[in-house]
């Protein structure tokens, strides 16, 4: 498609299930941060959702992938830049499930990517890019209360490159030696910032429901970030330069708390998720040597989607990071991530489901209707045999019916001599 030419600026959008990677339409507002950077690190928290009543025993693999567009063209309107904008994303969500007995083990894989092009800066630009592993173990001891083994990985795929329409200059913000000048600054390069994190221990859901269900966690928590040589702006508006600040690399371990919520309201159309996460690092590597209640983790994450159809939802997710020790001190921040997404799925694996024990209503229904079925069986077979003896008392009016002959008495034995 040439942008320049607005005869080709048509979009023609195909099949959306079939096609949904090449034909699919969407509205994407990007993340609003308060450390705004392509390569922060923002972790994931997951409830610790055991075994459901659709969860099927043995392995239950799954795929899907996920697209989003945002196409917009400007001329001489109020306020905004001529030109056309380009937002596109693609995601993929793979999953590999195993529930036996008390065990259950949950594996995903999710990758999340989105570029934009806009009039100021033609050229693509990443806007998200969040790649992760994770597995987890629960063993139940009951049906409320068992034991967790969890482990993930976090990265990008791709470099992170702050790109402006304007002759920059970028400085380090502790030294205030300057970076580069021109129109383009690498902040993080690809795998970058990495992190891995472990944690062990008690989990609980105390409370279970399809519209309100609880999970909680208590135990040991390691991670560990791989950010040395990552940028991330910080800039002071008051100054013509960019502000970045290098981030260093952490190690920590220490105990770990966590609360979640989430449940399905309207029948399942909307669905809702919030998890707070505590890390305090009894043990780790801060070179500033502050104390574990300054350098404790605390992260807030949460997601309300609509459901509008099968393969189409709305979702509104927000991320709230405070990690001290990814900065230097004194300049520390907090991360603050909100996105509205308009995503297309298509399901390439569906992941099976068992079907639902039925209800004491439900029960009862199924009952009246087979008897029913039953009675209206027998009505049907009362009906056959009555219209089988109408033919034949209409056979007997119109012919005579003579009764069957009956046979000669055998003759009497003949008297002995």
């Amino acid at each position: 498609m040439d942008p320049l030419n607005p005869g080709r600026r048509q979009t023609i959008f195909g099949t959306m299930k079939m096609y949904f990677a090449l034909f699919v339409a969407g509205a994407a507002l990007g993340s609003v941060s308060v450390a705004r950077a392509q390569g922060q690190y923002v972790p994931k928290d997951e409830t610790l959702k055991g075994a459901g009543a659709e969860d099927v025993d043995g392995w239950n693999p799954s795929l899907a992938g996920t697209a989003t567009v945002n196409l917009v063209s400007n001329q001489n309107v109020v306020g905004q830049v001529d030109g056309f904008s380009t937002l596109f994303g693609l995601g993929v969500v793979a999953g590999a499930d195993y529930v036996k007995g008390r065990h259950l083990m949950r594996n995903t894989l999710s990758i999340s990517e989105s570029f934009a092009r806009t009039p100021v800066v033609e050229e693509f630009v990443k806007t998200n890019d969040v790649v992760q592993v994770e597995g987890l173990y629960n063993y139940f001891l009951n049906k409320k209360v068992g034991l967790y083994g969890r482990v993930a990985i976090q990265t990008s795929a791709f470099a992170a490159t702050d790109v402006r329409g304007v002759e920059t200059t970028w400085v380090d913000k502790g030294t205030r030696d300057v970076l580069t000048t021109g129109f383009r600054q690498r902040l993080a390069d690809p795998l970058s910032p990495f992190t891995l994190s472990e944690s062990t221990g008690l989990f609980a859901e105390p409370y279970a429901k399809e519209k309100f269900a609880l999970s909680l966690r208590f135990g040991a928590g390691g991670r560990h970030t791989l950010a040395d040589g990552v940028l991330l702006i910080d800039d002071d508006k008051a100054t013509p330069e960019v502000e970045l600040l290098r981030l260093a690399n952490v190690h920590q371990l220490g105990l770990e708390a966590f609360a979640g919520v989430g449940g399905k309201l309207e029948k399942g159309k909307v669905l809702y998720k919030a998890g707070l996460a505590v890390l305090a690092p009894f043990v780790n590597n801060d070179k500033f040597d502050r104390k574990v209640v300054t350098l404790t983790r605390v992260g807030f994450e949460g997601t309300l989607t609509f459901n509008m159809f099968e393969w189409m939802s709305l979702v509104y997710s927000v991320k709230i990071i405070k990690d001290a020790q990814l900065f230097p001190e004194g300049q520390e921040l907090t991360q603050v991530q909100n996105n509205v997404l308009l995503t297309f799925k298509y399901a390439f694996v569906e992941k099976k489901k068992k079907k639902k024990e039925p209800t004491e209503a439900e029960k009862a229904l199924a009952e009246a209707k087979d008897r029913a079925e039953k009675a209206e069986k027998a009505k049907l077979e009362a009906d056959t045999k009555i219209q089988d003896l109408e033919k034949q008392l209409s056979t007997c009016k119109t012919t005579a019916c003579v009764p069957a002959a009956t046979p000669d008495p055998a003759p009497a034995p003949a008297p002995n001599p």
